[in-house]
């Protein structure tokens, strides 16, 4: 029995990985910006806490604790649980970007951040 080749097989698995590599960076580059605006939506309406634990990613970590322990979207909730909240937070993204592959967005812009002090001020 003659086994094939691996360059027989190449086209057949380069096939599937090339087919998702087509994207188009304008609509996912607005699907990114849908998604801050939806962001800070949430922040408004149901609090700070709330849109950065809807809005995490699955396997989301923070860098000054142990990831393996305190990860995912209920470590963002519990991290989270002592925002003061009273506190209003307003983003809008000013530039966006994805890589060519389409796996990598960011965006950046400017936000405003306010805690009210003893006097509601």
């Amino acid at each position: 029995m003659k086994t094939p080749s691996i360059l027989s097989q190449i086209p057949w698995l380069l096939l599937p990985i090339t087919a998702a590599a087509a994207v188009d960076p304008t609509q996912l580059k607005a699907q990114l910006i849908n998604m801050e605006h939806d962001f800070c939506a949430m922040a408004s309406a149901q609090g700070v806490p709330a849109a950065f634990a809807h809005f995490a990613a699955p396997d989301a970590a923070f860098f000054d604790v142990d990831p393996r322990e305190h990860r995912g979207q209920e470590a963002v909730r519990l991290r989270l649980a002592d925002f003061p909240p009273q506190a209003k937070l307003t983003w809008a993204p000013l530039q966006v970007d994805v890589s060519s592959s389409g796996d990598l967005g960011y965006t950046w812009g400017r936000y405003e951040f306010r805690i009210p002090g003893a006097e509601g001020q």
